[in-house]
C-alpha cells in the first residue's frame, strides 16, 4: 500500500503506518527523530600483516580473511569495510570499524590461538586518524 508523500501515520492494530517524514506517536519528524537518537561513535581501525609473515605463512592471509567474518558473527558491532596492498610496504590491510569500546586489542589476543607466533605492531595510521596494529615475525 502507498500512501501520498507528507500524509500522517496511521496506527494499525500494534503496527505504525508511516508515509512521508511524520511520526505521529511523538510529533517528531522522522529526520529529527533520528538526529536526537546518540548514535554510537564509529572508530577505524587498520589490521595488517607484514609481507614477512605472509611468507613465511602464505595461508593466513586467506585465514584472517575468513577469521574477521567470523568474529562479525559474534559481534556485529564490528565490521570489516575493505581489504587492500599496500604497494609500496607490501602490507595487507584490513580496514575495520567498530562501535563504541569494543577492544582491538581482544580480537588480537584471539588471534593468537589460532594463528602461528606473531608480535603487533601499533603505529598511527597515514591519514593520522586511526590505529594500525601491524602482524610480524617475531
Amino acid at each position: 500500500m502507498s500512501l501520498p508523500s507528507g500524509e500522517a501515520c496511521r496506527s494499525r492494530g500494534n503496527r505504525l503506518v508511516f508515509a512521508g517524514t511524520h511520526y505521529r506517536r511523538t510529533g517528531l519528524t522522522m529526520s529529527a527523530a533520528m538526529e536526537s537518537s546518540p548514535q554510537p561513535q564509529q572508530r577505524s581501525i587498520e589490521l595488517g600483516v607484514s609481507p614477512q609473515y605472509v611468507q613465511a605463512h602464505a595461508w593466513v592471509v586467506h585465514a584472517l580473511t575468513g577469521w574477521l567474518s567470523a568474529y562479525y558473527m559474534e559481534d556485529p558491532r564490528f565490521r570489516v569495510l575493505r581489504r587492500f596492498h599496500e604497494l609500496e610496504t607490501g602490507i595487507e590491510v584490513w580496514v575495520c570499524e567498530h562501535e563504541g569500546d569494543v577492544p582491538m586489542k581482544r580480537l588480537i589476543a584471539r588471534l593468537r590461538t589460532d594463528f602461528p607466533p606473531y608480535q603487533i605492531h601499533e603505529r598511527i595510521t597515514a591519514s593520522g586518524e586511526g590505529l594500525r596494529y601491524l602482524v610480524d615475525l617475531p
